[in-house]
């Protein structure tokens, strides 16, 4: 088992590389009735926090990364942090999540990435950001 990542300290000392990592933590733990629930969730949602605040320019890459996370909370998380930022991969990223939580049915990311979406720009959105919200707008 990897150790938790203190992300606080990460954050602090700017640490891009590791609050990247941070991004990949799992901390399975299984319940009395069988069941696994993953304890590392927090520690993603922390870490997608510190590198929302971050200046690092791959910030916001590493962000878009944790919009394909197995865990709602995390991909929530990752949407939340990406809607006031304007670099080039974060509208294809929020399209993308879109579409996937369509198909998935999570209607809670679904919707937070169309309204992500919708604050964007249209000059300066890319084509299938644009095809995206006139769809939905079809519905």
């Amino acid at each position: 088992m990897t150790a938790r990542p203190n992300v606080k300290k990460l954050a602090r000392k700017q640490r891009f590389e590791g609050l990247a990592a941070a991004l990949r933590y799992h901390d399975w733990a299984q319940l009395t009735d069988g069941s696994y629930v993953d304890l590392g969730i927090v520690v993603r949602r922390d870490a997608i926090s510190a590198l929302a605040a971050s200046e690092d320019p791959r910030a916001a890459d590493a962000i878009s990364r944790a919009l394909n996370d197995g865990a709602r909370a995390v991909r929530l998380a990752a949407v939340t942090a990406l809607r006031d930022r304007r670099e080039p991969v974060v509208a294809p990223a929020l399209a993308s999540a879109y579409l996937s939580s369509d198909a998935t049915g999570d209607e809670a990311t679904r919707s937070a990435a169309l309204d992500a979406l919708s604050a964007i720009p249209m000059s300066t959105a890319a084509p299938l950001v644009r095809a995206v919200v006139e769809r939905h707008g079809d519905r």
